[in-house]
């Protein structure tokens, strides 16, 4: 199946910009840190920093909550995507080349910023967006303090 004919090309997409700009962050040092609030940062840092994690053990997020966490946090506050056509266009462009995908995602019911997690029954969506909440609440809230 070629990328413009997969239904998940924008997930996949989305996964491998923000793989990349994670590369680093159990050590404090990846790119994403630079590119997100101050208050997202240090909760990265809680969330997925190596010295916090071992001393969680397992009580941490498992490999497919923290990616649909930091996916979300790159559709947002990264990329800034404000409608789903905007995020296809930022990390899989070549998807709306495809069949009728451009014309559903201009379509007035994705004139909004949608992000959506992808998981399995019982892999504890709840948490991610439990996590995804918290990381609102935060920012909004330091966000009211700065005026």
């Amino acid at each position: 199946m070629s990328e413009t004919q997969n239904p998940l090309a924008l997930a996949a997409a989305l996964t491998a910009r923000t793989q990349q700009l994670c590369l680093g962050l159990e050590h404090g040092a990846a790119d994403i840190l630079e590119l997100v609030t101050s208050t997202t940062a240090e909760l990265l840092h809680w969330w997925f920093g190596e010295e916090q994690s071992a001393s969680r053990s397992s009580l941490n997020f498992h490999a497919g909550q923290k990616q649909a966490i930091l996916n979300a946090i790159v559709a947002h506050e990264v990329l800034g995507a404000a409608t789903l056509k905007d995020l296809y266009q930022q990390v899989a462009p070549e998807a709306l080349l495809s069949g009728q995908r451009l014309h559903e995602v201009d379509a007035a019911k994705h004139a909004h910023p949608k992000y959506c997690c992808k998981m399995a029954t019982g892999t504890a969506k709840t948490w991610v967006l439990q996590a995804l909440l918290i990381w609102q609440l935060l920012n909004k809230n330091a966000a009211l303090a700065q005026g």
